[in-house]
């Protein structure tokens, strides 16, 4: 053991990191009843999705775009994630007819699409 080690303590080589995988959640904002976008909002779906995620993922970000609005995802393991935030995606009525992205690892990794 080196003197520094003495005084600082021996480092640890870092961790090797996760993979980040990443859920995409495209919502129309054109397309659903007016009562849905009067009733729901994006702010109620964030708790909602963290909720169900628990410690396998976060809700990173939301976007609005002229016609949609994105959430996006991270978090592990996309498929895992998926599975705790369906019930979510099927009941809440701003995600009726959603565009999900599941991605397995960082950009420009395999890519599964699913229509709610």
């Amino acid at each position: 053991m080196g003197f520094f080690d003495k005084i600082f303590g021996k480092q640890q080589a870092p961790a090797t990191p996760q993979p980040e995988h990443a859920i995409v959640i495209h919502l129309n904002s054109e397309i659903l009843d007016e009562s849905v976008y009067r009733n729901c909002d994006t702010v109620t779906l964030d708790g909602l999705l963290t909720k169900a995620l628990g410690a396998h993922g976060v809700v990173s970000s939301t976007e609005s775009r002229a016609t949609e609005t994105v959430l996006f995802l991270y978090g592990a393991d996309s498929e895992k994630m998926f599975s705790l935030i369906s019930p979510v995606l099927n009941s809440y009525p701003l995600c009726k007819s959603a565009k999900v992205i599941l991605r397995a690892g960082s950009s420009g990794s395999p890519e599964r699409e699913i229509t709610v």
